[in-house]
């Protein structure tokens, strides 16, 4: 299954920029949410402020994101 998210950009509604996340069985909304902040990360180099206008979402919570998704991925990786 594949979920398509098209993001417009505030000041140009009609250029736009297409995220695609390719689903499987098992997969989770929150894996989905990671690999679209990630997307959108690297579709602007690293900078938060233009991410979080793509995303439509506050630096504050785009940062929140990031570290829960560090601390998940450090407890996944923890021996034990």
């Amino acid at each position: 299954m594949r979920v398509l998210a098209e993001f417009f950009h505030p000041e140009k509604m009609d250029g736009r920029t297409v995220l695609v996340v390719t689903m499987r069985d098992g997969y989770w909304l929150e894996d989905a949410e990671r690999q679209l902040i990630e997307a959108a990360l690297a579709r602007h180099s690293g900078r938060r402020i233009k991410t979080v206008e793509l995303l439509g979402m506050g630096r504050r919570t785009l940062d929140m994101k990031l570290a829960d998704f560090r601390t998940r991925k450090n407890a996944l990786e923890a021996p034990g």
